[in-house]
């Protein structure tokens, strides 16, 4: 059966291992239907763990458009 958008993206984000930012970032340049059911349960605490490190690293994906995007 088909998985709408937003289970497709959350068991995508799921599989994903815990260095993989550049992948996990990407889910964020989807609209925000397809992960607000549950961005704050996945997104936001991977975000607050990391957010520190990537304000002094500068990863290429954490730009202004992203960094609004996030839940």
């Amino acid at each position: 059966d088909m998985d709408t958008a937003s289970t497709y993206n959350r068991k995508w984000l799921l599989s994903l291992r815990e260095d993989q930012e550049d992948e996990k970032s990407a889910v964020l340049t989807n609209h925000p239907d397809v992960y607000k059911a549950w961005g704050e349960e996945l997104i936001k605490p991977w975000t607050i763990e990391n957010w520190s490190r990537w304000e002094e690293e500068k990863p290429t994906w954490f730009t202004d458009t992203w960094i609004e995007a996030v839940p």
